[in-house]
């Protein structure tokens, strides 16, 4: 019995803990315009949840209650957990976290950590409801276990559930435009930085695009714009050159299987030239752009503050085409921030999105080298060529040029992996080089969320799987198009939604491409494809629409 007592004093110094942490979180959410909820059923609440410490500890030395080892070791190893699971989630919650109903305008709502899952809305008072019942039954106090679950569900389920479902939906943020144009950060300025920003500037935002770098940045990627990409920036009145692509064809050997795209098909062009074309439309919008490196991103009641480490220049263009340097601010505000920062985003790991990647890299650590080759196309496909333990993707960039991309698990030689394809060696012999070698990856990148508030990660930033079938930039430029309706009306939080829409096909897809690239079957990927051509070329159409 005194290890019980122990128990409870520990479980009711705990709970002092967190009321403390909660005074402490009420006063910062009251200095910044917090409004609080349900305070008449919150001293209920408290003798609730004292009653049941109490009423254990009466239970077990007034009735004598025995500890049952079958029973108690369970039951302790329970509430164990749940005292673990309190704490991640008042982690989760940071400053938003409080045993009162106190909301924060402009906050929004927390959709990581437990709270990722938007059919598990309230898991705090699952542990409570759990815990209420494993803590008593350590020590066989059963009347109070099941005296505290029905008055614990009476007082959730009427009041104080339904007080917090009240104080979210009046938790709206304010609309674009209440008080002037809505200002959009948009952190990177690669294609699909500019493509949002783009996309902000012709729904009336007032953007900044911040980046440590002035000139077009040149990056391993396979250059090919797929079809469904092409009409997205014809929308934002973008036009590339490059080389026109007909379709996608797969070659192993002497197997090879090809599936033209059905209507208009791609291009091909270098990522120099796609990110030169898109930045001229972005300046023309009238864009603002901050050469910077964002440091530091603390969501406030009215937006979001981004510290900075400031580079040369701030360069506007004015209505009448003038361009004007300025120096730029240590700090910037925004509304909102959209983070298309890349591959391994830099804001996503300071707002603590990032997840790790399975130990080893797994199926999916896989990497990219990229250059170019100095002679006409020979074709006008995306070929890919499947070698023993890596792909080449062979993209016509221009009428004089091709990009060659490898794809393959980590400390693979570009040149040993070549030469194991004789009749792409072949092809490139003698080839004058034209472009710096470029890396990348590991190309599997997982987020927790790709909301924060009033941040939104967009492009590769809000997870990656690989780059295998080549429609990353058709998917970063319609997670730019949802990310900027949502903010415009005001909305954030739709954007998980959006997103998780956006991608799902990619996802699904590429994930079983890759698993089976990854492992014993990946030999059988072409001749199966060569045997069954119109299942290739149905999932050709699908990706690349």
């Amino acid at each position: 019995m005194i290890a019980f007592l122990v128990l409870i004093l520990a479980t009711g110094a705990e709970r002092i803990v967190e009321m403390a942490v909660s005074a402490r979180n009420a006063r910062w959410a009251f200095a910044h315009g917090g409004r609080e909820y349900g305070q008449r059923h919150f001293p209920w609440m408290v003798a609730l949840h004292t009653g049941m410490l109490v009423g254990a500890l009466a239970e077990v030395f007034g009735l004598h209650r025995p500890f049952i080892p079958v029973l108690g070791w369970p039951m302790l190893a329970i509430a164990l957990a749940c005292q673990a699971a309190r704490w991640w989630i008042i982690g989760t919650l940071g400053r938003q976290w409080n045993t009162r109903v106190i909301v924060v305008p402009g906050l929004g709502r927390v959709t990581r950590g437990p709270y990722r899952w938007p059919w598990l809305r309230h898991p705090n008072y699952i542990v409570v409801a759990v815990e209420g019942v494993a803590l008593p039954l350590v020590h066989g106090a059963w009347m109070t276990a099941l005296s505290f679950t029905i008055l614990n569900a009476v007082l959730l389920l009427a009041f104080r559930i339904p007080t917090e479902e009240r104080a979210l939906a009046a938790l709206t943020l304010p609309p674009a435009g209440s008080a002037g144009p809505t200002r959009l950060v948009v952190i990177g300025a690669g294609p699909v930085g500019l493509a949002a920003a783009i996309e902000a500037r012709l729904a009336g935002l007032d953007v900044v695009v911040v980046d440590p770098r002035r000139d077009a940045i040149d990056k391993a990627c396979g250059e090919g714009l797929m079809p469904g990409a092409l009409p997205l920036l014809e929308r934002l009145g973008v036009r590339v050159g490059g080389h026109p692509l007909a379709g996608i064809t797969y070659r192993q050997g002497a197997r090879s299987v090809v599936h033209r795209f059905a209507g208009a098909g791609g291009r091909g062009v270098r990522r120099t030239e796609l990110q030169s074309a898109l930045a001229a439309r972005a300046d023309a919008l009238g864009a603002e752009r901050v050469t910077a490196t964002v440091t530091t991103v603390e969501q406030t009641v009215n937006g979001v503050e981004l510290g900075l480490r400031v580079g040369a220049t701030v360069l506007s263009h004015l209505a009448d085409g003038t361009a004007v340097r300025t120096d730029p601010p240590a700090v910037l505000h925004a509304d909102y921030v959209l983070a298309c920062d890349g591959l391994h985003s830099p804001t996503a790991r300071i707002l603590g999105l990032t997840l790790p990647n399975e130990r080893g890299g797994g199926a999916f650590g896989r990497y990219g080298i990229r250059e170019h080759y100095a002679m006409p196309p020979w074709g006008d496909t995306v070929e890919v060529y499947w070698g023993a333990d890596a792909e080449f993707y062979v993209t016509p960039v221009d009428d004089s040029t091709v990009g060659v991309a490898m794809l393959g698990a980590r400390g693979i030689e570009f040149e040993e992996a070549l030469a194991g394809i004789p009749e792409l060696a072949d092809r490139l012999r003698g080839a004058l080089v034209a472009s710096t070698r470029r890396g990348a990856g590991p190309f599997r990148q997982r987020t927790r969320a790709r909301t924060a508030g009033r941040v939104l990660l967009v492009g590769d930033a809000a997870g990656y799987v690989d780059a295998i079938t080549g429609e990353g930039l058709r998917l970063g430029f319609a997670q730019a198009g949802a990310a900027v309706r949502c903010v415009a009306a005001g909305r954030p939080r739709d954007y998980e939604r959006e997103w998780r829409a956006a991608t799902r096909d990619f996802r699904v897809l590429t994930s079983a491409l890759v698993a089976l690239a990854s492992g014993p079957l990946r030999g059988m990927i072409v001749p199966l494809a060569e045997r069954l051509p119109r299942v290739f070329g149905a999932v050709v159409e699908r990706l690349a629409r």
